[in-house]
């Protein structure tokens, strides 16, 4: 194998692809996934970017009958075309088995491709939705714990690759620096850059079209300062977790470093295990109980998802405020139709609100509006409740109460308010609502049932 790109998810790997991908001189394939089991979707995706390119192979794609696994076809149909190039190889941005692989195939060149794990955290949370991977099975679903433990599993990875000799590759740099542009090309022996995008072309319209509109077909650094755009917000203080937890990421590749009260020392999922070996599980990549000894707001998110639809009846309208990725939509009951809200247009149909600006989205008639995660990150908290009254719907809120969280530091995890029960439903209350509590519903959040009381 000639070249290998790996990188971070949202790292602009699918663009290097891309860039090194010279119809008739070389190939590089996005996300081949040799060691994974047979994907009718990716199969199709790769065999059509294959045509594409022009290699002479048939037009009819293979079928699982034929083959087994998708390491078969790739060795007996697409190997013996790819190499007859001057360069082929893989891009990719999943890290399990990379090991295995350059142990069959060791690329002579390897590209790692980096970008500030604030602009990764938060351009993830866009993908998530746009492309719609939250998935309706828990075992697929993906959510803001998610892209932290996946980060967190990644980011060691990449780390352990910097051990062979290798190209780094700012997403930055690549997207600003004509002379980083140069460099790449010439670090792979090409004259000059591919101007297609054959790969990208392959990629769910959801996301191709999204991503082509966005950049145009070229190279633009349309989607740098993505983090110093986002407003206050949940998905914004996660992203600076994420960022504190892997401060090693940031001064290893030059960016800029999280204040040291900001960080997360020794943290769980950025601590090798006692065997030296990376700290993030497959359980705690997957959709489960499981979660970092650590208190976490992203894990917190997830379980008050579960926690409110349980209480939401089947055939509900459900306005989400402070969604960040639209997971509570595939946990609804049937029949329930899903409005998702956040500060910024994080996929189709999401209404934007810069809720610490007083702004709401508009609402519907006998619907119930759910407030998850999001109250903590609120300046004016009666403000904000009282607003919500102009609804004059059931509302499921949570909240992490200072009697319940006396353990956690606040400020790390961006939150705005330090509210006791007493205070918390005082202010309920002079807003206008009678509520019930689950205090302390997972051992640190409550949730609170709030009902319009009175006239509207």
């Amino acid at each position: 194998m000639d070249v290998a790109v790996y990188g971070l998810i949202r790292s602009g790997t699918t663009l290097v692809s891309d860039l090194l991908t010279v119809r008739g001189r070389s190939l590089i394939i996005s996300e081949p996934d040799l060691f994974v089991p047979w994907d009718e979707r990716t199969v199709l995706r790769i065999h059509n970017t294959a045509r594409q390119f022009g290699l002479p192979i048939r037009e009819a794609p293979p079928r699982q009958a034929e083959y087994g696994t998708f390491s078969r076809y790739f060795e007996h149909e697409l190997l013996p075309q790819l190499i007859r190039l001057e360069a082929w190889g893989i891009k990719q941005v999943q890290f399990l088995f990379w090991r295995e692989l350059f142990q069959i195939v060791q690329p002579r060149h390897l590209i790692l491709c980096l970008r500030d794990l604030r602009e990764v955290t938060l351009s993830a949370f866009d993908l998530i939705g746009r492309m719609g991977l939250v998935f309706g099975t828990k075992q697929m679903l993906r959510d803001e714990a998610w892209v932290m433990t996946r980060l967190c599993h990644d980011v060691y990875e990449l780390a352990a690759m910097t051990a062979l000799p290798h190209f780094r590759l700012r997403y930055e740099d690549l997207a600003t620096d004509k002379k980083m542009q140069r460099k790449l090309a010439e670090y792979v022996s090409l004259d000059a850059l591919g101007t297609e995008r054959l790969n990208l072309d392959g990629e769910p319209d959801s996301r191709s079209t999204w991503e082509q509109s966005k950049h145009e077909n070229r190279v633009s650094a349309s989607s740098l300062g993505r983090f110093l755009q986002e407003p206050g917000g949940p998905a914004k203080s996660i992203a600076e977790r994420v960022w504190a937890i892997l401060p090693g990421y940031s001064k290893h590749f030059g960016y800029a470093q999280p204040d040291s009260n900001l960080c997360a020392p020794a943290h769980s999922l950025a601590t090798p295990n006692e065997s030296g070996s990376n700290p993030v599980s497959q359980a705690l990549m997957g959709w489960s109980a499981e979660r970092p000894p650590e208190f976490e707001a992203s894990f917190a998110r997830r379980h008050a998802r579960v926690a409110a639809a349980r209480k939401i009846p089947p055939g509900s309208v459900v306005l989400d405020l402070g969604s960040i990725v639209p997971a509570l939509q595939f946990m609804l009951p049937a029949g329930c139709r899903y409005i998702g809200s956040d500060v910024g247009q994080r996929f189709n149909g999401c209404l934007v609100a810069d809720y610490n600006k007083g702004e709401l989205p508009p609402g519907e008639g006998n619907m119930i509006v759910t407030v998850l995660g999001l109250l903590e990150h609120i300046e004016d908290v009666y403000g904000f409740i009282k607003n919500l009254r102009s609804y004059n719907s059931p509302i499921l809120l949570t909240y992490h109460v200072s009697d319940d969280t006396q353990d956690i530091d606040r400020s790390k995890h961006g939150w705005k308010n330090n509210l006791s029960r007493e205070n918390l439903s005082t202010l309920i209350t002079e807003a206008g609502f009678r509520f019930t509590a689950e205090w302390a519903f997972d051992g640190k959040q409550s949730l609170l049932t709030l009902s319009p009381q009175g006239g509207h």
